[in-house]
C-alpha cells in the first residue's frame, strides 16, 4: 500500500480557511456568534476593558465559535450517513448542539460578570483575605514575615505580653 502524500501546510490552511467562511456563510447561529463578538468587541473598547478580560472575552469567542463550527461537522455527517430518524443520530445533533449552548452561556454570565459593574461605574474586588480560609492563612504569613523583618513590631510585643 502506497503512502499518499500530504498537503502543503498552506493549503491545510486554506482548506479550515473554507471552513471558517463556510460555516459563517451557512449557518445562522454562527452569524449570532458573530454578531455577539463584535457587540462584546465594541463594549470592550468602550469601556476600556483589562487585559485579563480580554483574554477571558476572546478564549470564550473562541470556545463557543469552534464548537459551533464542532457542531455544524456533527449535523453534517450525521445527515450524510443517514436520512432515516435514529436515535443514535438524534444523540449525537443533540449533544453537540447541548455543547455549543453550555458554552454560550456560560461566556454570556462571564460577559455579564465583566460588563455590568461597567456600566454602572462600580468596579468588582475580591476581597480575598477577608472571606476566605486560605486568605486568613495568607494574611498570618505575611504578619509572621513582617514581625521577623521587624524588631519593634507590634503584633510581636503582642506575642511577649500574653507569654510573659
Amino acid at each position: 500500500m502506497k503512502k499518499q502524500k500530504k498537503d502543503p501546510l498552506y493549503k491545510s490552511f486554506g482548506y479550515a480557511f473554507a471552513g471558517i467562511f463556510a460555516v459563517v456563510t451557512k449557518e445562522r447561529n454562527m452569524k449570532i456568534h458573530c454578531v455577539a463578538m463584535v457587540c462584546v468587541v465594541i463594549a470592550g473598547f468602550v469601556f476600556h476593558i483589562t487585559p485579563v478580560e480580554w483574554c477571558i472575552c476572546l478564549t470564550l469567542f473562541g470556545l463557543v465559535m469552534a464548537l459551533e463550527m464542532v457542531n455544524t461537522a456533527v449535523e453534517a455527517v450525521v445527515d450524510l450517513v443517514t436520512e432515516e430518524r435514529k436515535p443514535l443520530a438524534k444523540l449525537a445533533k443533540d449533544a453537540a448542539a447541548g455543547a455549543v449552548l453550555i458554552a454560550a452561556i456560560m461566556a454570556a454570565i462571564a460577559g455579564m460578570i465583566i460588563f455590568i459593574p461597567k456600566l454602572f461605574g462600580k468596579p468588582v474586588y475580591i476581597d480575598i483575605e477577608r472571606r476566605t480560609t486560605y486568605g486568613k492563612i495568607m494574611k498570618r504569613i505575611k504578619e509572621s514575615i513582617t514581625c521577623r523583618n521587624r524588631s519593634s513590631c507590634s503584633h510581636r510585643r503582642e506575642i511577649k505580653r500574653t507569654s510573659g
